[in-house]
């Protein structure tokens, strides 16, 4: 995804909304104007455990992903989660 600001994006998890923490090692930063893009790999050890990407924390100003105006899907934004066994 791109948005205008500087700042990063990390993962949260936890078996409860209220209850979800940042995850160590997942947070992707970014300068202005330029995508976000990485690859982390978590391991959940409670079912129904729920897993969301949020702000980082000192971001500066948030973050606000514009929408997509072209054909070319510049803002798109693509989370993939795969279960390995």
């Amino acid at each position: 995804m791109s948005y205008p600001t500087d700042g990063g994006v990390v993962l949260y998890s936890g078996s409860t909304l209220a209850g979800m923490v940042p995850l160590a090692y997942t947070m992707i930063g970014k300068s202005p104007d330029t995508p976000v893009s990485g690859n982390v790999i978590i391991q959940t050890t409670t079912p129904n455990s729920f897993v969301s990407v949020n702000a980082a924390a000192g971001n500066a100003a948030a973050i606000g992903i514009p929408p997509n105006t072209s054909t070319t899907n510049q803002s798109a934004t693509t989370v993939l989660f795969m279960q390995i066994q």
